[in-house]
């Protein structure tokens, strides 16, 4: 399917002027580097990319989410099949929402929470003419109140950004929001926030009395347990959902986190439901 673009008719009595929505596929105009007069939200669909913006260069991958300003430049790399939605708007009431939920200039991108790609898929796919305008708006409005100031989009901005908490609960909520990337290692992040990985591994198990690796395992765990239990009853699938490269490994860390291989876990689920 091509790109869908809807632009939305002005309409008086409001600070907030939605100027389209958008469901951009086309890798030429993907990899623009813009300036615009006004501000936008965009939300990664999927494939991935790097955001280039305020000097720092930020992974793109389905979820991310992040906010540009009016006359601020930045440039989209796209990289592996990327495809985002964007909707773009001027208003200062907007803006100040933004900033409220801690979305600023200096700190613009964050994780989405998880019913908000449908929800943004379902609405401009089901927005006609004489609707786009509020149905836009509430997207804006409702999204901006799903994000946190403290919900990191990346190793970069979460560690410049928020200081006003230890490195290793930055850490943390890193690997709690993104446990299920195989390449998430304690060494990838050392180098992305300039910080010596032994130094991190310190402070991680000073705070929180086991390492990062053994801690990102039992996320993985508990997510295969929930995944189990909820019907998928392949292991191979099961390892690559939740990071594992190599399925063997992953029933190796299984078996001796949980006492039983995953076959054995499933076999035991399944008498007690029978």
């Amino acid at each position: 399917d091509g790109n869908i673009c809807k632009f939305v008719p002005v309409r008086e009595g409001t600070d907030v002027r939605v100027l389209n929505f958008v469901y951009e596929k086309n890798p030429e105009v993907l990899a623009m580097h813009r300036v615009q007069s006004h501000a936008g939200l965009y939300l990664v669909v999927q494939g991935e990319g790097v955001l280039h913006i305020n000097g720092g260069h930020f992974p793109l991958r389905s979820g991310a989410m992040f906010l540009t300003f009016p006359l601020q430049q930045y440039y989209i790399e796209q990289r592996n099949a990327l495809e985002y939605m964007y909707i773009t708007f001027v208003g200062q009431r907007m803006l100040s929402i933004a900033e409220r939920v801690g979305l600023t200039e200096q700190s613009n991108m964050r994780l989405a929470t998880e019913e908000l790609l449908p929800f943004w898929k379902s609405a401009l796919h089901n927005s006609t003419p004489g609707n786009i305008d509020l149905v836009a708006e509430s997207v804006l409005m409702y999204s901006l109140a799903q994000l946190t100031p403290d919900m990191p989009a990346g190793p970069q901005n979460d560690i410049t950004k928020h200081k006003n908490i230890s490195v290793a609960r930055r850490i943390r909520e890193y690997a709690d929001a993104h446990y299920c990337d195989t390449s998430l290692t304690l060494s990838s992040l050392a180098e992305q926030m300039s910080y010596n990985p032994k130094y991190l591994s310190d402070c991680f198990s000073r705070e929180f009395g086991l390492g990062f690796r053994e801690y990102v395992q039992s996320l993985r765990i508990q997510r295969a347990c929930e995944l189990m239990q909820n019907g998928v009853t392949s292991s191979k699938e099961i390892a690559y959902l939740i990071g594992f490269n190599d399925p063997l490994y992953f029933s190796k860390v299984f078996a001796r986190v949980m006492g039983k291989s995953p076959q054995r876990f499933i076999a035991d689920l399944k008498k007690q439901n029978a």
